[in-house]
């Protein structure tokens, strides 16, 4: 089990302004906090946690000064942001610390690390110790559920949704012994009088930072007890401020319906993901024509399956599933929408029917949420940070290779019984696309395009198994895109030049390199684990948060970032492709 401990922390303090940045010992508070997790034995990384908030780079540029990670993610969504640094370190479970919590005990946290790698509880928490010297441990997996459960965007008092709620097993450690169990002493960091005593403690270790947690106890409990006095009258001001935060609120997920139509790999996968956000199985209902695909999935997951689509099970569901075959899609979406139903559909490779689509979904206030998942995954996202924060300069050229071999993307049946092995949705036909939409977002608009798509192998398929893609964005950049169902092992692997460096992508190492120009040097990071499901390729993760964002437009009503029109034009780059490959000319699109 891979843990890390993410530092939690914003310069956002109305309180105390700037406190994260308050000199201790002549470093920044942080940059103390992050030495003082350091100490900690039991987690295999320290993880600054922080926002996308301009203010917040500081924090970010200070925590690789001192050589430590570190994550930028929501705002206000502080278990959004932890679960986020979870999947992009590659971490199994996370020990959370506040960023105004100078004297955070290490020893606690390899208390609670060892906890969680008992594997019994999704939530460990200390109790017994001072205020801010306490550290809590969350499994990756908790805070996945978590965010399919919560009802509130503003999770800066989250604890309660762990503790408590009886939807979580959590796990308390008692610290009973006399030096330590001291509930009444205040050691965070939201006052004049908290820094105050905070300096004070640090003058009195010689202006040393590294003391044990039982020298610092010994200090404020035998020493000097007078310190531990400083701040009395704070806790009543926190304790009123703890009382206007967003409540603890979980949202009723058991009245919310959902067919599944198609139970294929891709249906069977967007059940769990519907079981994973909170759907009770018997919510849930599968439609498949194939009676050993229902058989399995009743089996599996506890859901009612059906043969074909019931006039009852439409009108009690609140939305639709589309996980059929590529070109069953339209008749799906339409008879979704002909009954007012929202509807996710999954990764299309034929256009036919969609704008009208599209204009019927408008006019009915109805959600279309056609599948975007690479816009989901680790490597990608992490990838149009960087870039958008100009790691490498200004971006020149890219080039990137998806492929797999194509009878390895379903061992357990024959391509020729999948839709992958007919020409209008081909393998490769249909990852251009696929790949397009997150490729097009983080390079710009793309203003012309050619290509080349070829059939090389004797695969018992009458389809292209190659196409080879360049275009010219907004801006100049050039890309090439390669495409294959060739490969003997799956390969997603992105090199992009910049002015001021190099970035590259490896999806099966996991890793994101950056070499820059100003240092000489490539810097390596993980990116992208998670769990990846039996003779899969793929984690869940990006899955069930795809399917998690379908859910929350569609209890909303809100649109999707990534509508029907969009997938237009998406898929229209793909025909112009093979327009261009035809008339031997390069296309003009947008």
């Amino acid at each position: 089990m891979k843990i890390g401990c993410l530092l939690s922390v914003r310069e956002k303090a109305t309180r105390l302004p700037k406190k994260v940045l308050l000199d201790v010992a002549g470093k920044p508070l942080t940059a103390r906090l992050l030495e003082r997790l350091a100490m900690a034995k039991g987690v295999d990384q320290v993880i600054l946690s922080t926002s996308v908030h301009a203010d917040d780079a500081v924090l970010a540029d200070l925590a690789a000064a001192e050589g430590f990670a570190a994550f930028r993610g929501s705002e206000d969504d502080k278990l959004d942001r932890y679960y986020q640094t979870a999947l992009h370190y590659g971490l199994d479970a996370v020990v959370i610390v506040d960023g105004d919590d100078p004297f955070c005990f290490p020893e606690g946290i390899d208390l609670v690390a060892a906890a969680l790698r008992e594997g019994d509880a999704d939530c460990v928490y200390l109790s017994g110790l001072p205020l801010g010297a306490a550290s809590t441990g969350l499994t990756t997996d908790a805070l996945r559920r978590v965010l399919a459960l919560k009802d509130e965007s503003d999770t800066e008092v989250w604890g309660g949704y762990f503790i408590g709620s009886g939807r979580f097993k959590s796990r308390e450690i008692r610290v009973d012994e006399p030096l330590l169990n001291h509930p009444e002493i205040r050691l965070t960091l939201d006052y004049q009088e908290d820094y105050e005593l905070v300096t004070r403690v640090v003058e009195a270790f010689g202006q040393r930072t590294d003391f044990t947690s039982r020298e610092l106890m010994e200090l404020l409990v035998n020493r000097q007890p007078q310190l531990a006095t400083l701040n009395l009258e704070a806790q009543k001001r926190y304790e009123s401020h703890l009382q206007k935060c967003a409540p603890v609120k979980f949202k009723d997920a058991g009245d919310y319906k959902v067919m599944v139509v198609g139970l294929g790999s891709m249906g069977k996968r967007r059940v769990r993901n519907l079981l994973a956000n909170g759907i009770p199985k018997e919510n849930i209902i599968g439609v498949d024509r194939r009676a050993d695909r229902i058989a399995e999935a009743a089996d599996k997951y506890g859901i009612a399956t059906r043969g074909e689509v019931l006039p009852a099970d439409l009108a009690a569901v609140s939305a639709l599933v589309i996980s059929t075959s590529p070109d069953q899609h339209l008749p799906y979406a339409q008879l979704a929408a002909e009954h007012r139903k929202h509807m996710f559909i999954e990764a299309s490779v034929l256009a036919d029917g969609l704008p009208e689509l599209a204009a019927e979904v408008e006019a009915r206030g109805l959600v279309a949420f056609p599948s975007c998942t690479m816009r989901f995954f680790a490597g990608p996202r992490r990838v149009a940070q960087l870039i958008g924060d100009g790691a490498i300069g200004k971006v020149l050229a890219w080039q990137y290779q998806s492929g797999q071999y194509l009878p390895d993307w379903h061992p357990w049946e024959p391509i020729t019984d999948f839709y992958v092995s007919n020409p209008p949705t081909g393998g490769c036909r249909e990852i251009v696309p696929f790949e397009m939409v997150w490729l097009e977002p983080v390079f710009g608009k793309v203003r012309d395009i050619d290509g080349r798509h070829a059939k090389l192998s004797d695969m018992p398929a009458a389809i292209d198994d190659i196409y080879m893609l360049q275009m010219r964005h907004e801006g100049g950049v050039l890309g090439q895109l390669i495409v294959d169902v060739l490969g003997r092992t799956a390969i997603r692997h992105l090199r992009v030049t910049g002015s001021e460096g190099t970035l590259e992508w490896d999806d099966g190492a996991k890793r994101i390199r950056v070499f820059r120009v100003a240092s000489g040097q490539w810097e390596d990071e993980s990116v992208g684990g998670g769990t990846v499901e039996s003779r899969y390729i793929n984690p869940e993760e990006p899955y069930i948060e795809e399917i998690r964002t379908f859910l929350e437009c569609a209890r909303s009503g809100k649109q999707p970032a990534y509508t029907l029109r969009d997938d237009v034009k998406i898929l229209d780059l793909l025909y112009a492709a093979e327009t261009a490959d035809k008339n031997g000319q390069r296309a003009v699109v947008g």
